[in-house]
């Protein structure tokens, strides 16, 4: 449940636990800990045979602890029923947010601050009826019932900066203003919106203690305590009462002491009660403090704002300096790294490179195993050299040593820094790993290539791929180069598309599988174009030509795949985008033919592309001449053959070779390899996948992924059919589970059948592959749901085989006895889509860098131009003098949209 600050968000909530009370155990999580989700599991079993399940109220904890915790309650849950149906818990997940997100998309509910007609009239009749009660001395008065009013008044910012001042000016003690002053500046820039243990103001609170004799807590003033009251959970602290009178107050108090919002934040900073005292008060002040300095909020669009709400503020009222002194004074408080992480961000967004590195290199010196520390480190030689190219950019470069120089300098540095982010994140047992080190190399590289194609030797694409391929000397007077930047050039093609590779293999693991909180990673793939990345990139390092057959059969093998890279695939996953494409089917065809030309001497990217152009063509309407079957045999043996792990661990040889060599009854093809080698490549296959993915063993040993493609009883290529097909059938099918779709009476005629002998335990099913000779070999193949009838465990069973990145799974269990129940399926619904014309296809590729290119020589024209009178110009002449404001403009925007893109991986 999203909401708003004080509308009513929390009580709402508990409202729901308290109408859920008899019919579930209910529960609030006040504070996470590592033993939150056993808690949870024990609340579940507490004094009954079987589990019942519990309602948990989970209000503003962070998106990644939440999913941390999601995690963990899904391996309870697993342990707990294992395998068979079973409810742990179900989360009510209160979520606050300042600007409502102008984009809801799964958002289903949300209380903002402004009120329904219906509303309204509930809180006028409210508010009559307490007034009632009053005059009969039967409850408070209705006019000190600020939050009622508040609502009652529909949020008015009106009404309560009216209130607030009115109620201020009641309070008479210098002490009490102050007071009031730092918990509503607190209040106001802590997310959480925390109360402030007591003892922290004993010191500012003192002299009432000698003039009244009691606690100065117990003898506050009647106006001070109609804005601020203790802490339900914890009587010992203080807040504000709404957090929608924190900026009200704060905005009147300054100006009553003629301060600014950075002048309260250090005199509270340098006041005494801001000085450390190892005590329990001291501890929880300095916790909201550094979050105060730390943790970012999600902006109306949906992404976190650059700072925290507090830094975010003093930097867009442009009073950085003093931002930057707060962060500095409070790091020297706390001596907290990601302090001074942020302090970094901001010198990184300043452009102060000398002061940035020193607090990255603060931050990185006192922890350097911390991934996300390090990546800050390589943000600002990222940043630094997109503002090399904004600088070569804005005239030619007269000084094109200078701007090689610096160009490699700066990606060097920042490659071989996210580099090393890639290799901490790889080592940390986290629920989210760290992925900003593969999108930090892959723009880092995206960069160099845009500024370095400003360079007059390189305005040819072809002259600079030759020189990165080491093909091509350039002139003495910019070879500027050490040999280890050199080096670090010639591979640099094949390191970014094993990184590429890599950030596809995490985007498609990390995609939510549930309705709720989102990790990290989620967040950051769908904010992060990978397609513009790849596209990028490939733009660079494919050919200059079109791709065509028309042809190819000419050309070298080597240009025929610049010519596919072209299309920005190099992986299974982008084939298959491509379905999405208007022109898949003549984008699919052009790329197969190309590969296919190099299968007599191919490299594995030949092999790869063409299988996979191959079974993406399978799910193209109305395609009659399919791929030889015979030749993707040859070709997914010679990849298996060819496989030869170097940096990048690649499961599609394993995914093709068992895929399309799994014996069926209706291939009878001399290619097929050995059962034997089939039983091999299952092996490796396994030890593969565990050594990519080991936290998935460790978590979710049983947790298995959806398979994608499925054998079925035809010919050749035929035999396989991808799960988009299989959903096809009809479009009621989107949201089916996998078990609902496999059992369609079509999909039951149409997939080939497996026999084996289920085991005891319901996980996985024993089959036999039978050898030429007729020898048998065992096989152990896993299930993709634990089978939960136990009257099938230990019997004959037949099954479907679909095959994922994990390996075989068997699917749609059932005996004789229940293959006859298949869900119904009416009014099928096929493709429908016309049979587009053959014709070679072009890919996309980003343009922005020739666009700002091509701005800058019109720039220089007008410039030449404006030196003559205008009747000496001719009207072509004048037409284009009159478009340099629009083309200054043109050029800000684009410029502005790639400042975004570099600043927004801070």
């Amino acid at each position: 449940m999203h909401h708003q600050p004080g509308s009513g968000g929390t009580t709402s909530a508990k409202g729901i636990l308290w109408d859920m009370k008899e019919r579930y155990r209910c529960c609030i999580l006040q504070k996470y800990s590592k033993e939150s989700h056993k808690q949870i599991v024990s609340l579940c079993q507490h004094r009954v045979q079987k589990a019942s399940p519990v309602l948990v109220m989970i209000d503003n904890l962070e998106e990644e602890t939440l999913l941390t915790l999601m995690e963990l309650l899904q391996a309870e849950a697993s342990n707990l029923f294992q395998g068979n149906p079973g409810v742990l818990c179900v989360l009510l997940i209160c979520h606050r947010q300042t600007c409502p997100p102008r984009d809801r998309g799964n958002v289903l509910f949300m209380l903002t601050q402004e009120l329904s007609p219906e509303e309204k009239n509930w809180f006028q009749s409210k508010y009559l009826e307490l007034t009632e009660s009053f005059k009969k001395q039967k409850g408070p008065n209705p006019k000190n019932l600020l939050s009622l009013n508040i609502m009652k008044e529909n949020f008015s910012e009106q009404y309560i900066e009216n209130t607030v001042r009115e109620i201020i000016q009641g309070i008479k003690s210098r002490q009490e203003r102050s007071l009031l002053k730092y918990v509503a500046l607190l209040n106001a820039y802590d997310l959480h919106f925390r109360g402030v243990r007591i003892p922290c103001f004993d010191l500012l609170m003192s002299d009432r203690k000698h003039i009244t004799g009691q606690r100065w807590e117990k003898c506050l003033t009647t106006p001070l305590k109609m804005l601020i009251a203790h802490t339900k959970a914890q009587p010992t602290s203080l807040r504000i009462i709404n957090p929608l009178l924190c900026k009200w107050i704060l905005t009147i108090l300054m100006k009553v002491d003629e301060q600014i919002l950075s002048d309260v934040m250090l005199e509270f900073l340098n006041s005494e009660s801001c000085n450390y005292r190892y005590d329990e008060a001291s501890k929880e002040l300095f916790k909201i403090l550094r979050e105060i300095m730390k943790v970012r909020e999600p902006t109306a669009s949906g992404k976190p704002s650059t700072f925290s709400r507090l830094i975010q503020e003093l930097y867009d009222s442009k009073d950085v300096d003093a931002a930057a002194e707060i962060l500095a004074t409070t790091f020297d408080k706390t001596w907290d790294n990601f302090i001074a992480q942020q302090l970094a961000r901001l010198y990184i967004v300043c452009e102060n490179w000398e002061k940035a590195i020193e607090y990255a290199s603060e931050a990185t010196g006192r922890q350097p195993n911390n991934s996300y520390l390090l990546d800050t480190h390589g943000q600002i030689f990222k940043v630094r050299l997109s503002k090399v190219f904004e600088k070569g950019l804005a005239t030619d470069p007269e000084d094109t040593k200078k701007l090689m120089q610096e160009a490699v300098k700066y990606a060097y540095e920042g490659t071989e820094i996210f580099i090393k982010v890639q290799e901490l994140s790889s080592m940390q047992n986290t629920t989210d790993p760290n992925t900003a080190g593969y999108f930090g190399q892959v723009e880092i590289c995206s960069s160099l290539l845009d500024t370095l194609s400003l360079i007059p030797d390189f305005k040819d694409k072809a002259n600079l791929r030759m020189f990165l391929q080491g093909s091509l000397s350039i002139p003495e007077e910019v070879d500027v180069l050490t040999d280890k930047q050199r080096q670090w050039l010639t591979s640099l093609q094949k390191n970014v598309f094993t990184t590429l590779r890599k950030l596809d293999d995490e985007a498609n693991k990390h995609r939510s599988d549930f309705n709720g909180a989102q990790s990290r990673n989620t967040l950051f793939f769908q904010r992060r174009n990978i397609d513009r990345l790849r596209q990028t990139i490939s733009g660079y390092f494919g050919d200059e030509d079109a791709p065509t057959l028309c042809g190819a059969d000419q050309l070298t093998s080597d240009k025929r795949r610049r010519q596919v890279r072209n299309f920005g695939v190099y992986s299974l996953q982008h084939i298959l985008q491509l379905l999405k494409d208007e022109n898949s089917r003549d984008k699919l065809l052009t790329i197969y033919g190309l590969t296919e030309m190099n299968l007599s001497k191919p490299l594995p990217f030949d092999c790869r592309i063409a299988i996979g152009s191959a079974l993406a063509l399978l799910q193209v309407p109305h395609i009659s001449d399919l791929p030889s079957f015979s030749l993707l045999l040859e070709a997914s043996n010679r990849l298996y053959k060819m496989n030869h792990e170097d940096k990048y661990i690649d499961l599609e040889p394993y995914l093709y070779l068992l895929l399309l060599h799994w014996p069926t009854p209706n291939r009878k093809h001399p290619q097929l390899v050995k059962p034997v080698t089939l039983v091999g490549a299952l092996t490796k296959w396994k030890d593969a996948y565990d050594r990519k993915y080991p936290k998935q063993q460790q978590r979710h040993p049983h947790r298995n992924e959806r398979p994608f493609f499925f054998l079925t009883k035809n010919d050749d290529i035929r035999s396989v059919e991808h799960f988009d097909q299989l959903r096809s059938f009809h479009k009621t099918f989107h949201n089916y589970k996998l078990q609902s779709i496999l059992s369609s009476r079509e999909n039951r005629l149409l997939l080939q059948r497996f026999e084996g002998m289920l085991s005891g335990n319901g996980w996985d099913v024993k089959i036999q592959l039978k050898t030429s000779s007729g020898n048998k070999l065992p096989l152990t193949i896993p299930l993709f749901t634990r089978e939960t009838r136990p009257s099938l465990r230990n019997k004959q069973v037949s099954f479907v085989i679909g095959f994922g990145w994990s390996g075989p799974k068997a699917c749609d269990i059932q005996t004789e006895s229940t293959l006859g129940a298949v869900t119904p399926v009416h009014n099928v619904v096929l493709h429908d889509t016309s049979m587009l014309n053959t014709r070679d296809a072009q890919p996309a590729l980003h343009k922005d860098v020739d666009l700002l290119i091509s701005i800058r020589e019109k720039l220089k024209q007008i410039q030449q131009l404006k030196t003559h009178p205008r009747n000496h110009l001719n009207p072509q002449q004048l037409r284009l003098i009159d478009q340099e404001q629009q083309l200054l403009y043109q050029r800000a925007t684009l410029l502005q949209k790639r400042k975004e893109d570099y600043l927004g991986s801070l």
